[in-house]
C-alpha cells in the first residue's frame, strides 16, 4: 500500500494528480494550516489568541 502525506497548500491543490499514484492520503493539518495562514503556533499564541 502506498500513501502520501498532504502537508502543503500545493499538495492539497494537486491532490487529484497525486491520487493517481497513491492509495490514500494523510493530512498534516498543523503544517498545512500554518502554511496556508502564515502563522506559527508561537504567532497564534502570542499575537491574537490572548484576545479571546
Amino acid at each position: 500500500m502506498f500513501g502520501t502525506m498532504i502537508e502543503t497548500p500545493r499538495a492539497a491543490l494537486t491532490a487529484g494528480e497525486i491520487s493517481k499514484e497513491s492509495e490514500f492520503f494523510s493530512f498534516g493539518t498543523n503544517d498545512l494550516t500554518q502554511m496556508a495562514f502564515g502563522f506559527s503556533r508561537d504567532d497564534a499564541e502570542n499575537k491574537f489568541l490572548r484576545s479571546y
